[in-house]
């Protein structure tokens, strides 16, 4: 994983879930080395642990430490003496940079004194306030203005306070779970983001960030498969009478409403559109996609690779038994996958029909890979920024390429999102100078007085600079240069660092997005495209620390169709029981400064230098592939080509 974590991170849209969990602090930053001094310093038995590192704190962060707490936790921090106080401060921190998620919690408070026991606790409880207090100030005032509709439930804040951390004293899960949510999204007007995951959930979560989940129960062969969207299927008998009789019990009792808000207690009407939905869908079942059999990528190391097949192979057979014209879904869940260690025999046609016999297996998918598309193009494909990573990867696949492209197609369409560093990171390799990003959220401190900050990321040389200014006096409040560092908890790699950071876009690019990028995707297609220097005959090659670099061609062209609009973020924090609270509390902007909506009430995305418009019935990396095709065209032309014509939409 990377060594470096950062306090806000990127949730995906509905698309796909992703982000990285966070370390949280309280009001100050982490000293790691008072942390391993208080985790392992011997006790004593005055009733409180003392050690060196507890001498050293300085009352004024210990003070700032207790402003940042609700007043029942002040209260009993104000029994405690100087050094009590001081001690519980350190093992505070402590739980706020430890994963306590999970049975976790309870072994840690095992054989500590009561005093250490309550200093746990109040890491846990003055996490959830200091989050909330963050999303409350940040999300109403910032993210919607002020709007006067936003009510904050300041009593069920201390009810909350309490409820999460009742977990391990035995409050059922589900029910705390369920009061949780509801409060949150009451609180915050967020329902769509601002939630607790439940241990399920968040463990799988946890495990798509490490690059340890598969993508389904049992084994497979490790494909990328496309439909067919030319030709559907025709629902069967049974699924006929079942839609029948499903729509005969919706007719009889048709709703009036959406249900009731659980914030305010009142039915959500139906809109026209709402009415105009439910009338087509009743018209006729649904159709079912058909399986078009074109292996659009064979993943990295997976039992199809090592078969034998190919980008492009045309599967034909299954196990003898034809696949033309049967529904996808059924071809990919009953024929294709199966218990590990099953085989299956695939029969395809490349320029010669063959037969291969494969061994399933459990898959971990790629979420980014490379295609050569001719003439010297290449296509980097990353499917999403979820897995930690990513943008090494991205860098791999471009360094693997090397020499042989004239130019690069950056393929994020349907990318839903992830983690915001790895959108960053693959950014500051694209472009030599220039603002990645900037976002605006809370300084940690006093919920009734809040202060605000923008954070900026951008490259400048050879040098990432993250810069924080106080949004009220524009005083700059911190600049430090980031590095990224890699060490793969997959695949073992050790970790690359760089003194000075790499610049990969020397070749001509483009990016291509549409209403399926999302999120930290949104940040890595506006932090290229926004950036954007074409090549001219008058530009000059980039060269690391040359004064010329602004005038040298940087980042990519965006081709295609407005992208979904999610350009705010949420806080992760680990919970009891192996839960994840994730609350909105700040919103995110383009490198020109442009806020793109919530992704809920407000949608507004990237738009396209050149609008592209996909056909319904194309299928990804074919001939009908309108967008691909004219990515490839416009960068073997030097950005002359002309853009195709909208498709034309038949009734």
């Amino acid at each position: 994983m990377k060594s470096y974590l950062m306090p806000r991170l990127f949730q995906g849209s509905v698309l796909a879930t992703v982000a990285l969990l966070a370390a949280m602090t309280a009001g100050v930053a982490a000293d790691n080395s008072a942390v391993t001094a208080a985790a392992s310093a011997p006790a004593e038995t005055g009733g409180i642990v003392i050690t060196d590192a507890a001498s050293k704190v300085r009352a004024a962060d210990v003070t700032k430490f207790i402003k940042t707490l609700v007043p029942d936790v002040q209260t009993v921090m104000n029994k405690l003496s100087k050094t009590e106080r001081a001690q519980v401060y350190l093992d505070a921190k402590a739980a706020y940079t430890t994963d306590v998620s999970s049975e976790r919690f309870v072994k840690m408070l095992e054989g500590k004194t009561p005093a250490q026991q309550a200093a746990w606790k109040i890491a846990l409880k003055s996490n959830v306030v200091n989050m909330l207090a963050d999303a409350k100030y940040n999300y109403c005032n910032i993210m919607l203005e002020g709007e006067a509709e936003q009510i904050y439930d300041e009593n069920g804040l201390k009810k909350l306070v309490a409820a999460p951390h009742q977990c391990p004293t035995g409050v059922p899960m589900d029910k705390t779970l369920e009061y949780v949510n509801k409060l949150l999204a009451c609180s915050i007007g967020d329902p769509a983001y601002t939630r607790v995951m439940p241990a399920d959930e968040a463990t799988d979560f946890r495990s798509a960030v490490s690059g340890t989940k598969t993508a389904f129960d049992g084994g497979g062969a490790g494909m990328m498969l496309s439909g067919d969207p030319t030709l559907t299927i025709p629902a069967t008998a049974a699924e006929l009478a079942e839609f029948d009789e499903a729509k005969a019990k919706f007719m009889a009792h048709p709703p009036k409403d959406k249900g009731t808000d659980e914030c305010t207690g009142e039915a959500i009407p139906l809109t026209e559109k709402d009415k105009a939905d439910t009338a087509a869908f009743w018209v006729k079942p649904p159709q079912k996609l058909a399986f078009a059999g074109i292996v659009n990528h064979v993943m990295k190391g997976s039992p199809a690779e090592q078969a034998g097949i190919v980008d492009g192979d045309v599967i034909t057979k299954v196990d003898g038994q034809p696949v033309n014209g049967l529904a996808f879904n059924w071809v990919v869940t009953k024929l294709l996958r199966g218990p590990i260690g099953s085989t299956f025999k695939l029969t395809v046609k490349r320029d010669e029909t063959k037969e291969y016999t494969i061994t399933r297996q459990a898959i971990l998918p790629d979420n980014v890979w490379s295609r050569d598309l001719g003439d010297g193009i290449y296509s980097i494909v990353v499917t999403n920024f979820e897995r930690n990573n990513t943008a090494f990867a991205i860098m791999d696949e471009m360094q693997k390429i090397g020499d042989k492209a004239k130019g690069f197609v950056f393929d994020v369409r349907n990318n839903g999102g992830g983690v915001l560093d790895e959108g960053t990171e693959a950014v500051s390799w694209l472009i030599h100078d220039g603002v990645i990003f900037s976002q605006r959220d809370r300084v940690t401190g006093d919920p009734k007085h809040p202060r605000y900050r923008k954070i900026t990321w951008k490259r400048v040389g050879s040098k990432v600079i993250r810069e924080e200014v106080d949004d009220n006096t524009h005083k700059l409040l911190q600049r430090a240069e980031i590095t990224w560092d890699e060490s793969d908890d997959v695949t073992g790699k050790p970790h690359r660092q760089f003194k000075d950071q790499p610049f990969l876009g020397d070749k001509p690019m483009v990016v291509l997005v549409n209403g399926g990028c999302a999120s930290a995707c949104e940040i890595f297609a506006g932090g290229i495209g926004e950036n954007h220097i074409a090549a001219t005959p008058s530009s000059v090659a980039y060269t690391q620390g040359a004064k010329n670099a602004e005038k040298a061609p940087q980042g990519a062209e965006i081709i295609g169709e407005q992208t979904f609009g999610k350009f705010i973020g949420q806080t992760l924090g680990s919970g009891p029981k192996g839960t994840i609270l994730k609350a909105t509390t700040f919103r995110y902007f383009s490198p020109r400064g442009e806020w793109l909506g919530d992704a809920w009430k407000t949608k507004i995305g990237l738009t396209p230098d050149i609008k592209v418009v996909q056909p319904k019935n194309a299928v990804p990396y074919t001939d009908s592939d309108v967008q691909l095709n004219y990515a490839k065209e416009y960068l073997l032309s030097g950005g002359k080509a002309v853009p195709p014509a909208a498709p034309v939409v038949m009734q």
